[in-house]
């Protein structure tokens, strides 16, 4: 079976259970990640594009394409990373272990 040169099928991904699912977002057509694109599956798909990048059988423009889709995944997992630590930090750990909501400054 040939592929259309350009085509590429995207993998089905399996779930926490082993079933197979197709990822629940993707890279929109400019391979820029979609908005609601989990981190788990941004990072997922990063990983397969630096694999198919080292394989070193893809021509050049297809390689700038894969390297264009990760660099804009990148941008969107830093995003998503900065936005976790600046949840975290709203959080301050008890004596105790415990960890509680900081006071809001004016409260």
């Amino acid at each position: 079976m040939t592929e259309k040169k350009g085509s590429r099928k995207e993998p089905e991904a399996a779930d926490a259970h082993g079933s197979i699912n197709a990822p629940q977002a993707k890279a929109t057509a400019a391979g820029e990640p979609s908005a609601g694109m989990r981190f788990e599956d941004a990072s997922a798909r990063l990983e397969q594009l630096v694999s198919e990048m080292e394989r070193g059988d893809l021509p050049l423009e297809e390689l700038l394409t894969r390297f264009e889709e990760g660099v804009a995944l990148v941008k969107h997992c830093q995003a998503f990373l900065k936005q976790a630590q600046l949840r975290v930090s709203r959080y301050v750990e008890q004596k105790d272990g415990h960890w509680v909501l900081k006071e809001q400054e004016g409260e």
